[in-house]
């Protein structure tokens, strides 16, 4: 008989465009073709309005990626690379009467370099593992700058079919420096261990903990004890039931708050989040042969929780603040998903 032949694979893509607030666009993205010994992939993105809806170019805005990931496949192990560079321009436009002086004097960008790498083992056996590393440093336009070091563990060991045991363990360590404060590295040990296992064939427990140890002065106490349990139990072919109870020590850093809002104030206090209980339940399956869902609810309780505020000196900028209780977060949630798999050639 003859050899059915190979589908052709097209590992590079590209797109861009032009829009109004003279917004130019490029998005492209190259990866590697079959290879059993490694893998490359690259991806580019931008994404800048020149002018936007307050005075025109005062509130211009822009957005650049570049990401670059290799990795590497040998008998046993996995293991990877990965370069980053990300820029967040934008101005502080909310203020209330047209400043006099430069544009570039409330102008506010964030730029981002980070390098990681990951090994693994590559054949899955009754212990599997996994190791991840990675440096990102930040400076905004302010004279703030950041590096955070992020070194992750993940493993577990499998008992049996129905049982196993899971260990995973992060250390962060973030070192920040702005025009007014020096602060002193800011330290996040964790480590969760938990069995998994199946008491019957219905339902699906882990149980475990998750501790936390940290030196932020806001809060008074350094280590930290949550619980973690996950449940699912099955009512069906097509529908089961699940319930979460756990908490953690949330990170909490530049990084993070960047992202969120880019018209933050300079020089801001910064501290991690106490999410000391975190309980959701609900239900999820199919609908049909192609559809998927997944409602419930859950709440959650916050200490350290941060807010946004505008600054009264400056409204066009945002301080962060500090619940130096305990605030509540509820969240009702419904997902409805479709997918119908269809190929296409060209």
């Amino acid at each position: 008989m003859k050899q059915e032949e190979i589908e052709k694979l097209r590992g590079n893509y590209i797109s861009a465009g032009y829009g109004n607030y003279a917004a130019p666009y490029l998005e492209a993205n190259f990866n590697s073709k079959r290879n059993k010994n490694r893998y490359y992939s690259g991806h580019v993105f931008h994404q800048s309005y020149g002018k936007g809806p307050v005075d025109d170019e005062n509130s211009a805005s822009g957005n650049t990626k570049i990401d670059l990931e290799a990795k590497g496949f040998s008998k046993q192990l996995v293991t990877g690379a990965y370069l980053g560079f990300e820029n967040m321009t934008s101005y502080f436009y909310g203020y209330e009467t047209l400043p006099t002086v430069d544009r570039n004097n409330f102008k506010q960008s964030y730029t981002i370099y980070s390098v990681g790498g990951d090994l693994g083992n590559l054949n899955k056996s009754n212990f599997n593992y996994g190791l991840k590393g990675k440096f990102s440093y930040l400076e905004d336009n302010y004279s703030a700058v950041e590096s955070e070091v992020d070194v992750l563990f993940n493993s577990y060991y499998k008992l049996s079919d129905r049982n196993k045991v899971i260990i995973n363990s992060d250390y962060i360590v973030i070192a920040r420096r702005d025009e007014l404060v020096d602060a002193k590295p800011r330290h996040l040990f964790k480590i969760n261990p938990a069995f998994q296992f199946k008491p019957i064939d219905e339902l699906s427990l882990i149980v475990g903990v998750n501790t936390s140890i940290e030196n932020d002065t806001i809060g008074k106490k350094s280590f930290h004890v949550y619980p973690n349990i996950i449940a699912d139990y099955s009512l069906g072919q097509a529908v089961s039931l699940f319930a979460n109870l756990t908490g953690d020590m949330d990170k909490v850093g530049l990084h993070t708050i960047s992202k969120e809002n880019l018209w933050t104030a300079p020089n801001i206090s910064i501290f991690h989040t106490n999410r000391s209980f975190d309980f959701s339940t609900g239900f999820k399956g199919k609908l049909g042969k192609m559809g998927v869902f997944n409602i419930g609810g859950a709440y959650a309780n916050l200490k350290n929780w941060y807010f946004y505020e505008s600054l009264a000196s400056d409204q066009a900028k945002f301080i962060v603040n500090y619940d130096g209780g305990n605030t509540g977060r509820m969240n009702l949630f419904a997902e409805v998903g479709y997918e119908k798999v269809k190929f296409m050639k060209f």
